[in-house]
């Protein structure tokens, strides 16, 4: 093989290894998107626990997100991340219904709300095209300043979060949730009794709330 010929070769060789790099960083920029993503943020602290007529709040919140959510997804991916002394996907964005395969999460101490909130524009930012943020709560977050959460919901306002307090007489501050929900464009909802829940979850499940905010 000549100088000639062994210059023409290497040269096609980093070519073509030029290409495979440059496919593989395309194929990474062009990773599928998820359309529409409900993240449901349910309270694991050890207050929702407590009775909500028959049920502790937390079961009853899973009983009705398995009646009247999961029914009503509408095509939409979901996932539902719980918030306690941490933060974890309890059931991971997906568009398989798996409410009803599964047992409700556990408590688990505190009010990581700042966290949690955290993680689910973290795992929107870098998954979804839209998406909508429901929030289910008795209490306060333990884990931050509310002022500081605000001023981090006024940073991701275009994912807007509809925020419930569930419960009554419970220790949820209603000026604060309403803000949340205020400053990215959602709305607070008191679901006080059950039937009020289960009316509250109904009107938030995407068939009948479609509202996505626009990822950016």
């Amino acid at each position: 093989m000549t100088q000639i010929d062994t210059k023409i070769r290497d040269k096609l060789s980093s070519l073509k290894e030029g290409i495979t790099q440059s496919s593989f960083l395309n194929s990474l920029k062009n990773k599928e998107k998820i359309d529409k993503l409900l993240v449901v943020m349910l309270d694991c602290s050890y207050s929702m626990g407590d009775k909500m007529d028959d049920n502790s709040k937390i079961d009853t919140a899973w009983k009705v997100f398995q009646d009247k959510l999961e029914p009503n997804l509408n095509g939409w991916k979901y996932g539902i991340l719980c918030f306690g002394n941490d933060t974890n996907w309890f059931i991971f964005p997906t568009e398989s219904p798996t409410l009803t395969n599964n047992i409700g999460p556990s408590l688990c101490g505190a009010t990581s709300l700042g966290l949690g909130l955290r993680t689910a524009w973290s795992y929107i930012k870098e998954n979804a095209v839209g998406s909508r943020i429901i929030l289910l709560t008795d209490g306060e977050p333990t884990d931050m300043p509310k002022s500081q959460i605000v001023v981090m919901a006024e940073n991701n306002c275009s994912i807007p979060i509809d925020t419930v307090a569930i419960g009554e007489g419970t220790n949820y501050d209603p000026a604060f949730l309403r803000q949340l929900s205020k400053v990215t464009g959602g709305i607070f909802c008191e679901a006080t009794t059950v039937n009020k829940l289960l009316d509250i979850i109904t009107k938030l499940s995407p068939i009948n709330r479609p509202l996505l905010g626009v990822v950016r």
